[in-house]
């Protein structure tokens, strides 16, 4: 079969939706809520893909997978993560891992799923995806990972993530 005359997939581009998010529990007592802003598609399906992006990225990091996804009954949640996309960026957030994945279990919380049958991340977001089997053992089901960050951070990450993380 001729695969080079197939056409692009049509990406998924929904409407932002935003939620307000507690800081408290991202290991940051100061923060009281700030904004994140996520895309959430076939909210009646029980399966649920939760998508996180690198640094830097976005929401439209998955607009071809979540294309793919949606058809097949999967709800698809894109999520940006603080201070990418239109997200807000409190600037007490201290960005390590473990933080972002409090910070996504907060969020889970919020819009009421309890239970995430596949985490998807790309670079960063695969550290982040990792650290919820430590923050929240139950909540992922599977895991796949794209493009993931190694288990060492590299130099040029050092003046924006910890050390420790």
């Amino acid at each position: 079969a001729n695969t080079a005359s197939k056409e692009l997939v049509t990406p998924s581009d929904p409407e932002l939706l935003y939620a307000k998010v507690s800081g408290k529990e991202c290991g940051q007592p100061a923060i009281h809520q700030f904004k994140v802003s996520y895309t959430d598609e076939n909210t009646t399906s029980s399966i649920v893909a939760l998508a996180i992006h690198g640094c830097p990225g976005n929401h439209l990091d998955f607009r071809y997978l979540a294309s793919q996804l949606i058809p097949s009954g999967v709800r698809v949640i894109r999520l940006n993560m603080p201070g990418f996309g239109a997200s807000e960026k409190p600037s007490e957030f201290v960005y390590t891992a473990r933080n972002m994945a409090q910070f996504i279990v907060a969020f889970l919380d919020h819009i009421g799923v309890k239970k995430v049958n596949v985490g998807i991340g790309t670079s960063f977001g695969c550290a982040i995806i990792t650290s919820l089997s430590i923050v929240q053992p139950d909540l992922i089901l599977s895991y796949a990972f794209l493009s993931s960050v190694g288990g060492r951070p590299h130099a040029g990450l050092r003046p924006f993530f910890s050390k420790n993380d």
